[in-house]
């Protein structure tokens, strides 16, 4: 989620903030019966706002880290493969090679197979066949190719000289994009979390603050007449959905 967006659920707890200031200085006119309008529960609504804004906040930093982290390791990764690849290759015949070029493909995001074009792609669609992305590069799949990977090298002719390249330092960059796609997950489960709650508090239909906002100035507006000075005062007042 951009920095504007974050910024923009902050805009809207600032201008819920300002709605409340407003309609409380209308000498003690301000009084819906809808008790989700009254000034009491409009000022826990955004005590709750802020501290879910503050929570998000809070926990956004410690995701970035962490997907920062498994970027460059996966980076390392493609890096990685093609040398592998070579290496492999250079000590097995083509029908053993068979098998790792097709993982070193979905490892690289080509196709183990041309995509179906023509009469072919025609006929997949008129069957109702649904064909898979062309790239399986979810981090995901590709740790699982990479896992995969290690198997048919150790089942082939691979023993390379290069410390970097050798089955025992692959095994340990396993563990490292296992651990570090685990720490991605650990950090940002709980910021999902949060921002499901924040939609809850902020923009759930009806009860949500900016469904609530809209009410209170509808009320104003009844209360007071759309040309009053008190509904001049918050129809300005902009809310938007994130």
């Amino acid at each position: 989620m951009s920095k504007s967006i974050e910024s923009g659920h902050v805009n809207n707890v600032a201008t819920f903030r300002r709605l409340i200031a407003t309609s409380e200085s209308f000498d003690g006119k301000y009084n819906p019966s809808k008790e989700s309008l009254k000034i009491s529960s409009l000022k826990l609504m955004q005590i709750d706002s802020e501290k879910i804004n503050e929570e998000v906040d809070r926990l956004i930093p410690a995701s970035k880290t962490a997907s920062i982290a498994l970027e460059e390791v996966f980076t390392r990764l493609s890096s990685l493969i093609p040398r592998v690849n070579n290496i492999f290759k250079s000590g097995n015949s083509k029908e053993v090679e068979e098998p790792v070029n097709a993982l070193v493909k979905k490892l690289q995001g080509r196709r183990a197979k041309p995509k179906p074009e023509g009469e072919e792609k025609k006929k997949m669609e008129e069957e109702g066949r649904i064909t898979k992305s062309a790239s399986r590069m979810g981090k995901d799949s590709r740790t699982e190719n990479f896992r995969q990977l290690i198997f048919l090298l150790e089942a082939g002719v691979y023993q390379p000289n290069e410390e970097e390249l050798k089955l025992e330092e692959l095994k340990k960059f396993l563990n490292e994009l296992e651990e570090k796609n685990a720490a991605l997950t650990a950090a940002a489960l709980p910021l999902m979390n949060a921002r499901i709650r924040r939609n809850e508090i902020m923009y759930k239909d009806g009860t949500g603050l900016v469904d609530v906002a809209g009410d209170v100035k509808t009320y104003i507006k009844g209360a007071f007449g759309a040309g009053s000075p008190e509904y001049l005062s918050v129809a300005k007042l902009k809310f938007r959905r994130y």
